[in-house]
């Protein structure tokens, strides 16, 4: 079939008809200092650590820049480490802030306030809501020629031709399923009336969804996810940190990519499971190497744990420079950014045990690009290769 326009997304109108606030993320929009980004960092950080040497060819689709990235960052065991083995000493302080309440990971409660409670985040894919039903006026605002329309034109949902879908299925055929993505929006209360938009149109074609909130309820999906501080907008990275320590504790094992944004993102799921299934990005989890290990092997039933022994972490987003300042990269948190398990693991439990974590401000997302470039983690270059921005704010 190709790839298709989609007509409906305007932002006056989802600012009415959706309550959303603004269209993001694995959009085609183009940012004009991307190849200048590329460009100086792959410089910086060449500078910074030398010589990358490298044992076999890199992939086809792994540009310099890219490679650069991703032999800059450390390769991260996959599986939890367990508190009593001697070798992973280095997870001591995790474990110790952990039993002593310190951690960012406190929990989250029921509807009742009761902690320990385990949202199932399948429910919404499994029994996703009406679109059409909540919102009559649709057909008439579909029909409405206007300016935004015809920009609208240039949005494209990936829809694989035969050619595409024969190749997808013959390089999964080595794993049993393709790419587990979890999608978590940040959100409190009062704007819960908000979540219907995600819920009624996006967030079901997740694999999982939630939203983190202050207080649960099943009927946006939302959950109260304990964190230190009062519940306000100059304290979301207190917020952030406890949902990303969360997706860590509960989900990690159901999951291979993690995507976390606001509550009016708008997230075009095929676009972003088709970029994540690519073989430039398996390549790049793999150190830019093509010859990774399958997605998914698994043994047994099909609740069995998916085998990949090691993996590059990998932290995908709208790339900005902090004040221009190119040795501050980071993702925007408006559109979300996506992290796959090794870059998940490596924030929660070397990471967030140790830095700021009595700090007080509403800009996590430069927290977290800190707390990454400590590891050698970059933003990854999610560009095409046209120079399109696959995210848009």
């Amino acid at each position: 079939m190709g790839l298709r326009t989609l007509p409906v997304l305007s932002s006056s109108r989802l600012v009415s008809m959706l309550m959303l606030l603004n269209v993001v993320t694995i959009l085609h929009y183009f940012q004009a200092q991307t190849h200048l980004y590329d460009a100086e960092a792959s410089r910086y950080f060449t500078e910074s650590s030398g010589t990358l040497q490298t044992h076999s060819a890199p992939s086809d689709g792994i540009t310099n820049a890219r490679l650069t990235v991703v032999n800059y960052a450390p390769r991260v065991k996959l599986t939890k480490p367990v508190q009593t083995r001697s070798d992973e000493r280095k997870f001591l302080s995790y474990f110790y802030l952990k039993e002593a309440g310190k951690h960012p990971f406190q929990g989250a409660l029921d509807a009742q306030g009761r902690s320990g409670f385990h949202y199932d985040v399948t429910s919404l894919r499994r029994s996703p809501p009406s679109f059409v039903d909540s919102f009559p006026n649709l057909t008439a605002e579909c029909l409405r020629r206007d300016d935004e329309y015809y920009a609208l034109q240039r949005l494209r949902i990936h829809s694989p031709s035969p050619e595409q879908s024969t190749t997808a299925t013959r390089r999964l055929s080595q794993s049993s399923t393709p790419a587990r993505i979890l999608c978590v929006v940040y959100s409190s209360e009062p704007f819960h009336h908000k979540l219907q938009a995600a819920r009624q149109t996006w967030a079901p074609k997740c694999d999982g969804f939630f939203a983190a909130s202050n207080v649960t309820d099943p009927t946006f999906d939302a959950v109260n996810i304990v964190h230190n501080g009062p519940e306000q907008y100059n304290n979301m990275w207190q917020k952030v940190r406890s949902i990303w320590a969360t997706l860590y504790e509960l989900y990690y094992e159901d999951f291979d990519w993690f995507h976390l944004g606001g509550d009016d993102m708008w997230l075009l799921v095929e676009n972003l499971r088709m970029y994540l299934e690519s073989d430039e990005i398996q390549a790049a989890a793999n150190g830019g190497f093509s010859d990774t290990l399958p997605l998914g092997v698994q043994s047994g039933n099909n609740n069995s744990t998916r085998i990949q022994p090691d993996q590059v972490p990998l932290y995908l987003g709208s790339r900005l420079a902090f004040r221009k300042n190119i040795r501050t990269l980071y993702n925007t948190g408006g559109p979300g950014y996506t992290l796959n398990k090794a870059a998940l693991k490596l924030l929660v439990t070397e990471g967030l045990p140790v830095m700021h974590s009595q700090l007080r401000t509403s800009a996590e997302d430069l927290r977290v690009a800190e707390v990454f470039r400590r590891f050698r983690v970059l933003p990854y270059p999610t560009h095409d290769r046209d120079g399109a921005s696959r995210s848009m704010v």
